[in-house]
């Protein structure tokens, strides 16, 4: 890795400064700040009214058109996007709904909430609960020995 570089736009070589990572180091290119912002007010008085990468222009016709195409031969909407040079699908899919190349997706329906099962309650005595609780013991029977303890 070079250790050293131009800066385009006043010339000056410059040096790797010693507590630089790699990732900032290979991000450089200018020299100083001062450049760096010079450069930018130069590029965006050279009549390029933005000084943004080419990404951020508008999407043209042409350019929805081939991803629709694209779409349409079963290409996938990623793919597609990276085909026609462009970062966002979406964005793509929308300039083709803007340019009339395909319809909006129709908004999502929300799923109905499911009814929740009403448990009708069991008669007092019934054979599910009672025979399941006291195995050994009959409603009838029960019901005369709490009649008797009363009576106490």
């Amino acid at each position: 890795m070079s250790e050293t570089k131009t800066c385009p736009h006043c010339g000056k070589v410059f040096n790797r400064p010693a507590e630089s990572l790699d990732f900032n180091w290979n991000r450089r290119r200018f020299c100083a700040e001062a450049c760096a912002r010079a450069a930018l007010i130069a590029k965006a008085k050279s009549g390029n009214k933005t000084p943004y990468k080419a990404s951020n222009s508008p999407i043209t016709r042409d350019e929805a058109e081939r991803f629709v195409a694209l779409l349409n031969d079963g290409v996938g909407m990623t793919e597609a996007t990276m085909r026609v040079g462009r970062a966002n699908g979406g964005r793509m899919m929308l300039a083709a709904i803007k340019h009339g190349l395909m319809e909006p997706p129709p908004p999502p329906q929300p799923e109905p909430e499911p009814k929740p099962k009403r448990i009708e309650p069991l008669a007092a005595g019934a054979d599910e609960t009672w025979g399941a609780m006291m195995p050994d013991l009959n409603w009838a029977d029960a019901q005369r020995q709490i009649a008797n303890m009363r009576a106490y």
